[in-house]
Order: structure tokens, then C-alpha cells, then sequence
């Protein structure tokens, strides 16, 4: 085999992000005692990408069906963002938030039983997921904006939170778009996609790994 092969280093590469679940994860663990409440619903969440990028790869290295593990943790990740986004949003946006998150996990399961079965990649619930975590993100910095209470957001963990949650999926969502949009999709292009998503993948756990790591301010 040609290790200069760009397959064999994407290989690598998707190694590599398959463990930086870990990070976020140890940090969380060891800080399990001194968490706040909002840093523990995180936590889980970090748990729950953790089980599902492991559960992933270890079908997919015993050449084993591993789609609808995604079928699965779609809606649940839902239900996980908006345990945390929802102690940290007025009552309005919290109802309003409720019956659009209600309509992406019907969507969701919906797709799975008439779209795309559980054999299939679940891209459309995954982008309908990846648009109401931008609108969850937009909404905690809108209301952001109208507070008057003077905070140090760097040692705010809904900040760093919110941050890596709108650059992740808002950069996924353009490069999703961008690639779909493109009528001839080379290799280098696939590579390239690749490559850029799991960039925005290390964002992410870079942004949760400080969430979890600041001490709540309060």
C-alpha cells in the first residue's frame, strides 16, 4: 500500500478525531465533584458524542452497519441541547424553542421510517438538527445583548459553550450546502470535506473542553 495514499491519511486523520472526544470527556470526569448544574448537562452531551463516535467505530472496524447508530443519537443530542440551552433562555424562547424542537424530532423520526431507513446516512435530520443548534446559538446571544447584568463572559460557561455550537454547525452546515451544491464532486473535494468537517469537529471539542474546564461564575 502507497502510504502517500490521501485515503490512508484520511484514515489517520478520522483516527485522530474519533479520539478527541476523549479531551472534553477526562476533563468533565475529573471535574466531576466542582461541575455546576449547566456544566453537567454538558457533560453529558460530551457523553453522549462520546458513546456514539466509539459505538460508530467499532462497528465500523468490524465491517459491521453502523448508520443507524446516527438514526438514534440525532433526536437524543436534541433533547440534550435543549436540557442546557433551556437554563439559559427566558420562558418565550424556551416555548418557542419547545414546539421547534418538537417538529425537528418528528422530522427526524419520520425521516427514518418513509426518507431514509435506518441503512441510510440520515443527512436530512442531521442538517434539520445542525439548523435549530444555530437558532438555539443565535437566540442565547440575542438575548444576550438585552441583559443588563455586567458579566465576565470568559469565565461563563454557556459562552464558551454557545460559541463552539455556532461555529461547528454553522461552518458544517455551509460546507454541507457548499459541497452538495457542486455538480462534480472530485476525490480532492471529498477529501478536502472531510478534512474541513473534522476541523470543525476539533473547534467544537476545543470549545467544550473550556466550558466544562472554567469555574462557573455566580
Amino acid at each position: 500500500m502507497d502510504g502517500s495514499n490521501p485515503f490512508i491519511k484520511l484514515e489517520v486523520w478520522l483516527k485522530v478525531s474519533y479520539f478527541l472526544i476523549y479531551i472534553p470527556l477526562l476533563i468533565g470526569l475529573f471535574r466531576l465533584k466542582k461541575l455546576s448544574p449547566l456544566q453537567v448537562r454538558i457533560l453529558v452531551i460530551v457523553g453522549l458524542s462520546f458513546l456514539n463516535d466509539t459505538l460508530t467505530y467499532v462497528l465500523r472496524i468490524r465491517v459491521e452497519p453502523n448508520l443507524w447508530v446516527y438514526h438514534v443519537f440525532v433526536p437524543v443530542l436534541i433533547w440534550a441541547m435543549y436540557r442546557v440551552y433551556v437554563m439559559s433562555l427566558t420562558s418565550f424562547s424556551i416555548n418557542l424553542m419547545r414546539w421547534i424542537l418538537g417538529l425537528v424530532v418528528l422530522f427526524s423520526i419520520l425521516n427514518t421510517l418513509f426518507l431514509q431507513s435506518m441503512d441510510i446516512f440520515n443527512s436530512n435530520a442531521i442538517v434539520a438538527s445542525g439548523i435549530l443548534f444555530i437558532l438555539l446559538s443565535l437566540l442565547y446571544f440575542y438575548e444576550l445583548i438585552g441583559q443588563k447584568k455586567a458579566q465576565d463572559y470568559r469565565i461563563t460557561p454557556m459562552m464558551w459553550f454557545n460559541i463552539g455550537v455556532l461555529l461547528h454547525y454553522s461552518g458544517t452546515m455551509v460546507l454541507f450546502f457548499f459541497v452538495n451544491s457542486l455538480r462534480e464532486q472530485s476525490v480532492d473535494i471529498m477529501l478536502a470535506s472531510w478534512v474541513l468537517n473534522m476541523v470543525f469537529t476539533g473547534v467544537l471539542i476545543g470549545f467544550y473542553s473550556t466550558a466544562l474546564w472554567v469555574k462557573q461564575q455566580t
